[in-house]
């Protein structure tokens, strides 16, 4: 054990007999008697005999930062101590959230880093700058976030702080990424330092978190740097000749921190690869056409890029041109493929692109199917179980989705309807469903009110010599399981200051709190149980919404939980409002009226009734306009809108909608 005593203080060993009062009244006193201690002495549990001065008078001695950040030094300081950094050279800083970053002038660079809060700065007090000379006195704080492992050592609750000087920043600490990952071997002691990776290629790039990773999985984040270019729009496989910055710890892993254009340097955009050629598998009939896209994995350079397209089968089907550029600054072009005639086999239709540099990214292909005349044939009824509630309410609906082997032709062919029957005359179905011209897929409700309890119905489709079938199964409210299949697909945090942009709710009134939202999606096949279920941000005290009780989110439902505003959205106000977000369901945020989200960056969790989380998610800081949002829809990661492939026009996000704007349980399954 240790023990720090110091002149006119009298301590005395507990060897036991204290009672609770007495070994509180002694606790405090030694965490606070710690702050001012000798570095060279141990500490004991005591008890206070004469406390003349009083320990809470003992003025705090200059320590070095290795004392808070080392855990191994007899003389560290634990979570919770008051203390004072004398003559510490400011590293970095972060002007919006009133944060910088601190390190020793001189010595070795381990354990000799440490980031300090100075929200709110102390009275009279301004933020330093980089290669500032400073002296505080603070709190010793473990800082985590909620679902995540580990936690961030930092200085906040300053009482004092002052800068006292100038000098040079400590040259960065030469690192590699594995080194410094979350096993690496010097994490922990470079935690608040500065250091510098040589070399790296690019890896995830998650533009609406603001992060990429470089080798071995490293996270580099602007949460120091919001700037445009270049750390926010590299691309896989692009590299840096260096990159320098402070070392973080935050959402369970180390991340590396650049201060600006300067920490980034000798960067290199690699050439446009294919991604993919979609659809990967078509059908198209004889004498008619069928569009697949070919995407690039990032834009096309000056000049564009160029596609070679061919075909396993010319004599069945072939690209109606021998290639196809992919225009400077877009991610994609068309390849028409015309159906010539039908095949006992598939056609595989191929695009190739030069001076990819990955063996991968050269050619992809799609297989298309030439299909005998252009009249359509029912492909699929999905999905092949649904579930609906037999008692009425908001979730007795479902959806099932029609599929065709084909676009439907258009006029003057005959119009593609199809006949649809229930096995149950209880389980409603409408008569007949058109889909409408060049789609492949059309949806329709079924309603279970009048049909008995666990049940099975068979709902059947037939169109020209072809039908599919689906079984739809009837429960009870009492059945439903807990609402553990919703997708957070869609979050605004940061809503544009003017208007149209601003107003995500579409009352005519732009507000930062009003018109954030959260987008929720059903991706079950039953309906789900949202009763007391209770959506929080991060904060201590949590900001967010509770669904009431009764409240059922039929599949493929979606529902947009604004910060506030009135909801009745003006349909004719903005592209997003028309027709009430698509119908899908709104609520307004209900606990502390707001939903509270960080430009900064937060995280999202769904609880049940019980506490359970449900679903959870982290995003990183945000720049003002557009919403993040998954892209794809329901499976993809996280991106800016205005970035997502397929949105639709040059809309900001897009609730309570797929990015196409049509609803969630139109879209092709």
């Amino acid at each position: 054990m240790r023990v720090r005593a110091w002149p006119g203080l009298v301590l005395t060993l507990l060897l036991g007999g204290c009672g609770p009062g007495a070994r509180e009244a002694t606790d405090a006193a030694v965490d606070a008697g710690r702050d001012a201690a000798p570095p060279d002495v141990t500490v004991v549990d005591v008890e206070v005999i004469d406390a003349a001065p009083p320990v809470d008078a003992a003025p705090l001695l200059d320590i070095p930062i290795q004392d808070v950040q080392d855990l191994s030094r007899i003389t560290h300081v634990s979570a919770g101590a008051r203390v004072r950094l004398d003559g510490v050279v400011v590293t970095a800083r972060d002007a919006d959230a009133n944060l910088f970053v601190v390190q020793e002038p001189s010595g070795a660079p381990a354990y000799a880093g440490v980031m300090v809060n100075a929200e709110p700065l102390p009275a009279g007090a301004t933020l330093p700058a980089v290669g500032d000379l400073v002296d505080l006195q603070g709190t010793v704080r473990e800082v985590s976030r909620s679902g995540f492992t580990g936690s961030r050592t930092s200085i906040e609750s300053l009482s004092s702080l002052a800068v006292v000087g100038s000098a040079p920043v400590p040259a960065p600490a030469a690192v590699t990424p594995s080194e410094i990952n979350l096993t690496g071997a010097r994490a922990e002691e470079l935690e608040g330092v500065l250091v510098k990776l040589g070399a790296v290629n690019v890896g995830v790039v998650e533009p609406g978190f603001g992060t990429f990773t470089v080798d071995g999985g490293l996270t580099i984040a602007n949460r120091l740097f919001p700037a445009a270019a270049p750390l926010a729009f590299p691309f896989a496989r692009d590299s840096y000749g260096s990159i320098g910055g402070i070392l973080d710890f935050d959402f369970g892993a180390p991340r590396l921190l650049p201060r600006g254009d300067s920490d980034l340097t000798g960067y290199v955009r690699a050439p446009a690869c294919l991604d993919a050629l979609t659809p990967s598998n078509a059908t198209v009939g004889e004498g008619q056409s069928v569009s697949l896209t070919a995407a690039l994995d990032r834009p096309a350079p000056l000049g564009g890029a160029a596609l070679a397209l061919d075909s396993s089968s010319p004599a069945n089907a072939a690209p109606a041109q021998p290639s196809v550029t992919v225009v400077a600054g877009a991610l994609s072009a068309t390849v028409v493929v015309n159906g010539v005639l039908t095949s006992a086999s598939a056609v595989n239709i191929g695009a190739a692109i030069t001076g990819c540099g990955s063996a991968a990214g050269i050619r992809k292909t799609s297989t298309v199917t030439v299909l005998n005349g252009p009249t359509p044939r029912l492909a699929a009824l999905s999905p092949a179980n649904l579930y609906v509630m037999g008692n009425g309410g908001q979730g007795s609906e479902g959806v099932l989705t029609l599929r065709l082997d084909r676009p439907a032709p258009a006029p003057p062919a005959a119009a593609t309807t199809v006949t649809l029957t229930s096995g149950d005359p209880r389980l409603a179905v409408p008569v007949s469903l058109t889909v409408p011209p060049g789609a492949t897929v059309a949806a329709f409700k079924v309603r279970g009110a009048g049909a008995p309890s666990s049940t099975a119905v068979t709902v059947g489709a037939s169109f020209n010599a072809s039908s599919v079938s689906a079984a739809v199964t009837v429960v009870s409210l009492a059945s439903l399981p807990v609402a553990e299949q919703l997708q957070l697909n869609e979050l605004l945090a940061a809503p544009a200051a003017t208007l149209p942009d601003g107003d995500a709710n579409c009352d005519g009134v732009v507000d930062s709190a009003d018109d954030e939202f959260v987008e929720l999606v059903s991706v079950a096949p039953q309906p789900l149980d949202l009763s007391n279920v209770q959506l929080n941000d991060a904060a201590a005290t949590p900001n967010g919404h509770r669904f009431a009780a009764g409240t059922i989110l039929g599949p493929g439902e979606s529902i947009v939980i604004f910060g506030g505003g009135t909801l009745a959205p003006m349909a004719a106000l903005h592209p997003w409002c028309a027709g009430g977000f698509a119908g899908a369901r709104l609520e307004r945020a209900n606990l502390r009226g707001t939903l509270g989200l960080n430009n900064g960056g937060d995280t999202l969790t769904l609880r049940s009734a019980a506490g359970v989380t449900l679903t959870q998610i982290s995003f990183g800081a945000v720049a003002a306009g557009p919403s993040v949002t998954r892209d794809p829809d329901l499976t993809g990661a996280l991106v800016v809108h205005s970035s997502a492939v397929g949105r639709a026009g040059d809309r900001p996000y897009s609730p309570g909608t797929r990015l196409t704007g049509v609803p969630f349980w139109l879209a092709s399954p």
